[in-house]
């Protein structure tokens, strides 16, 4: 029984204005730059994952869920400036304590937020030192048995005009050198204002950023434990018209990295973040193993009235099936301490398991309310938050020798039911948060305790006989 880690090796948003206009209404920065792709897979197949009815697999054909966070990390995340130029948003310090403490709480996850402007400053000229930054976190992160999907994030289109994305040469046209990000410069009007140049290619544009996520994919694909690419956050489109061509080109200069060996991660139009809901799929996604990836915001964002967390869940899960793709919330969330929000983020964990969904909790810290956890002084000092804690995670079967069918999670018990179809060797390896599980768990195959392998923190692993079809997590 394996039961270590597996690999060798939210806040206002401009983008989200932006949208709601269309609708109408070691840390990272210490890493030494060495070649990204040095430790490549030599052609076998660790780390290989692909998608099959909708739900995402890895090598050995295991199921997998995918539950975690967001961040934003220094070295990776490019939101500052030279001189005295404020940052658009300060990134975290990410080190060793903040991969391990994820797992202890039950994450196996992190979506890490990387951008255009650091892969490509200059045009046609990539940033090696970069890119190995960003391979420097997925590593870490692998130490810890964490999965990683590298999303090309934007807010505003980019740090120059907006928070985060786009090269300054990628911005058309040059903006005000006098003004700064935030200011009048950035109105939602001008927002959509540079989107309108990058949609329909002028001067090569979104050639230049598919040549980058290609770029990207081939330096880190050689991790096993990054499990695929996000396209783009929160595309300021407002509908399926302006983001089919992206989903084109990109995945035809990144198919040699990553077809047959990662995932395609995608979004719809960043409307859905006000109307919780998308239209369904115009024409198939261009390569199979493509994972759904809408944020729901629902009572956050969200603009439509009568919509809940169940309306919007159950319009993602059809969104899904409507390209032959797994669902994966790439963010959700809010201010933990608000009133009724321990309810309310339960009833989005209660979702997540009824749809037997993937997720990514926006965010793991940053300055203000949301996140895991309150920062303050200088340096930051960082305090868990014990109502997120609790409200927003729980334990899940993050990988079953065969099908996982449903899950539930009773919280007054600590019981979690996980009903499956097992093969193979009949292994199921549970997150066990801490919150949850102060004292450890166990488990039961049907009515039959048994003995697990709880080596690796925040994890439970058990081997079940193959009749199983109801497996248990329990307190200790």
């Amino acid at each position: 029984m394996r039961n270590a880690p597996r690999f060798t090796s939210r806040r206002p948003s401009l983008a989200l204005a932006a949208v709601a206009a269309l609708v109408g209404g070691c840390s990272a920065s210490d890493a030494s730059p060495e070649p990204a792709g040095a430790s490549a897979d030599a052609g076998g197949t660790a780390g290989r994952y692909h998608v099959e009815g909708g739900t995402i697999r890895d090598e050995l054909g295991h199921s997998l869920l995918l539950r975690g966070v967001n961040a934003r990390i220094e070295g990776v995340f490019d939101s500052t400036f030279e001189g005295d130029r404020p940052a658009t948003v300060r990134p975290i310090a990410f080190g060793d304590d903040d991969a391990a403490t994820m797992a202890a709480w039950g994450f196996n996850l992190l979506r890490l937020a990387i951008n255009w402007s650091g892969v490509e400053p200059t045009r046609g000229q990539y940033d090696e030192a970069y890119l190995a930054r960003v391979r420097a976190v997925i590593d870490l992160c692998a130490r810890h048995g964490v999965y990683v999907v590298v999303d090309f994030h934007q807010d505003g289109y980019s740090k120059w005009i907006g928070q985060d994305g786009a090269p300054l040469w990628a911005v058309l046209p040059p903006p005000d050198p006098t003004k700064q990000s935030y200011d009048s410069h950035t109105s939602i009007e001008s927002i959509t204002a540079f989107f309108s140049h990058f949609w329909p290619n002028d001067e090569g544009l979104q050639d230049a950023y598919a040549a980058a996520v290609a770029h990207t994919a081939a330096a880190l694909a050689g991790a096993e434990n990054m499990v695929g690419v996000e396209l783009m956050n929160e595309p300021v489109a407002l509908d399926w018209s302006a983001l089919l061509p992206l989903h084109h080109r990109v995945t035809a200069a990144a198919r040699g990295a990553l077809a047959g060996k990662k995932l395609w991660f995608f979004e719809p139009p960043g409307t859905r973040n006000q109307l919780d809901e998308a239209p369904l799929a115009p024409e198939p996604f261009p390569e199979a193993d493509a994972v759904y990836s809408p944020h729901i915001y629902t009572n956050t964002f969200s603009t439509k009235p009568g919509t809940t967390v169940e309306t919007s869940f159950a319009a993602a899960d059809a969104e899904a099936a409507s390209w032959n793709a797994a669902l994966f919330v790439g963010e959700w969330g809010g201010n933990p301490d608000d009133v009724g929000s321990p309810e309310f983020f339960q009833r989005h964990v209660d979702q997540q398991n009824a749809h037997l969904a993937s997720s990514a909790l926006w965010v793991w810290k940053e300055d203000g309310p949301w996140g895991m956890f309150s920062g303050a002084g200088e340096p930051t000092v960082w305090t868990p938050r014990p109502a997120a804690q609790r409200s927003m995670t729980g334990p899940f079967p993050a990988e079953v020798d065969g099908r996982l069918t449903a899950l539930t999670f009773d919280r007054a018990t600590a019981t979690a039911v996980a009903e499956v179809a097992l093969a193979g060797a009949g292994k199921v390896l549970w997150t066990v948060p801490l919150a949850w599980y102060p004292n450890g768990a166990v488990a039961r195959c049907g009515d039959a305790e048994v003995a697990g392998d709880a080596s690796l923190p925040g994890r439970l692993a058990v081997v079940c006989p193959l009749a199983t079809a109801r497996v248990e997590l329990r307190a200790k």
